[in-house]
């Protein structure tokens, strides 16, 4: 056998170890339920507070556009007393027919 062909052999060993620990490593993570649940949490939590906050944004432009909408076209005051007359009368009728 060549030195050639023992250096080859060596680094082929060598390749061949390497890829073996990092199996060897792979499997152990697998077989960790405990700290694969643990991932499994974290990232579903991450997600969760993500589309919380995309919600919370969400509502704060809303009302936002809603304020500037109210503040160009304000509701008049005659509208808002005919639905809080409404209101009244079928609170009224409704203690009534009891």
């Amino acid at each position: 056998m060549s030195a050639e062909d023992a250096d080859a052999l060596r680094a082929e060993i060598q390749v061949t170890r390497e890829e073996l620990g990092q199996t060897a490593e792979a499997l152990a993570a697998k077989t960790d339920v405990k700290a694969r649940a643990k991932d499994a949490v974290d990232e579903a939590k991450a997600q969760a507070m993500a589309r919380a906050k995309d919600a919370v944004d969400d509502v704060k432009v809303r009302a936002k556009q809603t304020a500037q909408d109210v503040k160009r076209r304000p509701v008049p005051p005659l509208v808002i007393g005919a639905v809080a007359a409404a209101v009244v009368a079928l609170v009224i009728y409704a203690r009534k027919r009891r």
